[in-house]
């Protein structure tokens, strides 16, 4: 052979081995796998595959880990590698309404019965807990697929695109993350937009990302409940009440209401008799409290109760309740107690010279006066009952009582009892008693009296009588000589004329 043709042999013998070593070290290219974003949303459908460097036509499976796993798991999807040792398309894993916000892991395994990781990749799936809230719930923005401890920015707009709230987070070691914001409850209704931006995604350091998500706000539903139930009875005239604990979807306290509203009504029986406003019980406590004096013709016989009417209750701000009737327990109404007031001139009278007066003042239990009442009154003396005058004083707005101790009333001394009882025209009645005491004493002195003036004279007479005969004679006699008149010869002897 010449010496041309061995050398060219030796180059293409040459030329063969490198070919022959070359091809094998290319074909074991580390393949690669990215995601088309590195964020994505429940809005969003589903998360695409992309990547190179797998053996032509070889079966490859996807094992996925979710944030609610430990790690991988085979999750049934498979793919042939193409022509050109890429990922086909569409190759792609479905976001479901339901799929847990956090960070994924999704690994390229050459066998179905482990995980071989040949190669690995990040996506986070982020967004708020729900779709729909109320005013004063918790909002969780939340998700994964940020750089481990790297910080980002989570700012809520409003409908109107104003920033309603803003603040930065921390990532965690697996890069998830968690922002929380608790809507006012007179923040706008309708659709909220949460942005998240920063820099360093999980797998990808340097890069810049903002995303965004939505969510709804809606007017609160309010939770109201019964605090404290109205007593089993109450006398007409007195207040019945009923307190309403009344809070947002948070357990916050409500603590405005619109104006001019009745949201409470009271039954008899099937009938509304009553439209209630509420009132504060306490400061900022959500307590609301409904209250009626009853009238004093209300009706008996009849089961009552308060009643706050479903969405009846309003804080102002458009936030209802509640979501369905809220009633109280049953009450009963009795006729009221007419309180009697008496009072007397003395409590101590002389037989048979004394007079009996009082004043007897009638009003409801919630002191209110009663005018159209029908009085009456008695003395209990002893074992007799002796009757009284009574008259109305409209100038005092009472009843006079009057009585005129007698001679026969020496024959029921001792302690006597003084009722009043009123009634009015609607069934309502009440009474009194005054223990007065009837005296002889006054007459016993005048007695004794006379008996000590009629011993002294006795006395006096028996001793000096003879003295005081003589004396009194003699003075009789002067006071006669005194006043018997001159004779006429008196005249006669005396007389200047003669004859």
């Amino acid at each position: 052979m010449k010496p041309r043709a061995v050398a060219m042999a030796f180059v293409l013998a040459a030329l063969v081995f490198i070919i022959a070593v070359t091809v094998p070290v290319m074909a074991q290219t580390r393949p690669s796998l990215v995601t088309d974003q590195a964020l994505y949303t429940l809005r969003d459908k589903q998360v695409l595959l992309q990547g190179d460097g797998y053996a032509q036509k070889k079966q490859y499976v996807v094992w996925l880990q979710t944030p609610l796993d430990n790690s991988t798991r085979e999750i049934g999807l498979s793919f042939a590698a193409t022509d050109k040792g890429q990922i086909p398309t569409p190759l792609s894993l479905p976001i479901e309404p339901t799929s847990p916000l956090g960070t994924y892991l999704v690994s390229i395994s050459n066998s179905s019965k482990s995980d071989a990781a040949i190669t690995r990749a990040h996506y986070g799936i982020w967004g708020t807990d729900k779709f729909v809230y109320q005013r004063t719930e918790l909002i969780q923005a939340k998700g994964g697929g940020i750089l481990p401890k790297a910080a980002l920015k989570v700012t809520v707009r409003d409908p109107t695109g104003n920033e309603a709230y803003k603040t930065t987070v921390a990532a965690n070691e697996t890069g998830a993350f968690l922002a929380t914001w608790r809507i006012p409850p007179n923040a706008p209704t309708e659709e909220y937009t949460v942005f998240i931006d920063g820099t360093g995604s999980y797998d990808l350091p340097s890069a810049e990302f903002v995303s965004k998500s939505k969510f709804s706000a809606t007017p609160a539903f309010l939770n109201v409940t019964v605090y404290a139930m109205p007593d089993p009875s109450y006398e007409r005239m007195q207040t019945a009440s009923a307190e309403f604990a009344i809070r947002y979807p948070d357990s916050s306290p409500v603590i405005s209401i619109k104006d001019n509203i009745k949201p409470v009504a009271l039954y008899a029986g099937q009938f509304k008799v009553a439209d209630l406003g509420l009132a504060a019980a306490g400061n900022a406590t959500g307590i609301w409290n409904a209250q009626l004096k009853i009238p004093k013709n209300a009706t008996l016989n009849v089961e009552y109760r308060f009643g706050l009417s479903a969405k009846a209750f309003d804080d102002g701000n458009g936030n209802v309740g509640p979501q369905t009737d809220v009633e109280t327990g049953t009450f009963s109404v009795t006729p009221a107690t007419l309180q009697v007031d008496i009072t007397s001139n003395s409590t101590h009278y002389q037989v048979p010279f004394d007079s009996l007066a009082a004043y007897a003042r009638v009003s409801y239990p919630d002191g209110t006066a009663v005018a159209n009442a029908t009085v009456r009154a008695w003395l209990n003396a002893g074992n007799s009952k002796v009757n009284v005058t009574v008259s109305q004083d409209k100038t005092r707005s009472a009843w006079a009582v009057s009585y005129s101790l007698s001679w026969g009333d020496l024959l029921r001394l001792g302690g006597w009892r003084l009722i009043v009882e009123a009634r009015d025209i609607y069934g309502n009645a009440g009474s009194e008693s005054l223990e007065v005491f009837a005296e002889p004493y006054s007459l016993l002195e005048m007695i004794i009296l006379a008996a000590i003036v009629l011993l002294v004279a006795r006395w006096l007479l028996s001793r000096f009588w003879r003295r005081i005969y003589l004396e009194t004679k003699r003075a009789i006699s002067a006071i006669r000589g005194r006043v018997r008149p001159p004779s006429f010869g008196r005249y006669f002897t005396s007389s200047p004329v003669t004859p």
